[in-house]
């Protein structure tokens, strides 16, 4: 009893003092993009557990590692429904951010102006914050960028009490476009196409010998062509 008693307090011990996860989470994607490509994505709020009465928002966000994309816009007009009713964007509060564009990192702020003076996030409902605009370089390396939200990134209350929140950082992933890579399959084929033409292999191993008079194999396809022979590139 006494064991057991012990593992009991250290149970609790260990519950008062392991860190919760906040119920709110700010969520920036995971984008993949090719070079001089042009693009944009939400930024979002979601809660996890409870209901939350979000005042005012101030996003700070920049892209981390390699260079070679730039954000060029924020605005209020997510895809996701926009977190503010009645936003202080649009009814006099001022611009959504302050930064010059395009730039590598930016801070928008936003407050609900309606009559609650606040919008309340449920569980399980999702809200955009921002719509981010970027751009990227034709000639930039591949790789990834990091979408990291800074310690500028706040939420609070009516009562202007900061709210408590996760976020959770986005990254930019720029791969070689499409074309390109059908461009290199197809360049490849050729060359070893044309090395098996130059240096065929011996008769009787598989290769294919040119159809010439001197050369012919005995018998035929029905169309004429020589067995062994193809209007195709194959490949022993």
């Amino acid at each position: 009893m006494r064991k057991f008693a012990t593992a009991l307090v250290i149970l609790a011990f260990v519950g008062l003092t392991s860190p919760s996860r906040a119920g709110l989470i700010i969520e920036a994607p995971r984008i993949t993009t090719t070079p001089g490509q042009a693009g944009s994505f939400d930024i979002l709020i979601y809660s996890i557990g409870g209901s939350y009465q979000v005042s005012a928002i101030t996003i700070e966000l920049s892209l981390s590692g390699l260079t070679g994309v730039s954000f060029t816009d924020v605005s209020i007009a997510t895809t996701t429904p926009y977190l503010f009713a009645d936003p202080g964007v649009t009814n006099g509060g001022g611009p959504f951010s302050l930064d010059p564009f395009p730039n590598t990192a930016f801070r928008a702020s936003d407050s609900e102006f309606g009559s609650l003076g606040y919008v309340q996030i449920d569980l399980g409902v999702t809200f955009g914050i921002a719509h981010v605009s970027f751009m990227v370089d034709p000639g930039t390396v591949l790789g990834e960028r990091g979408l990291i939200f800074g310690a500028g990134t706040t939420l609070s209350d009516i009562d202007g009490a900061p709210i408590a929140f996760e976020g959770i950082n986005g990254v930019v992933s720029v791969v070689p476009a499409p074309s390109s890579l059908v461009l290199l399959a197809g360049g490849l084929l050729c060359t070893l196409a044309n090395a098996r033409r130059r240096y065929p292999r011996k008769q009787g191993h598989g290769a294919c010998l040119a159809a010439t008079p001197g050369n012919r194999p005995t018998g035929g396809d029905n169309d004429g062509q020589p067995r062994g022979l193809s209007h195709e590139f194959r490949f022993a």
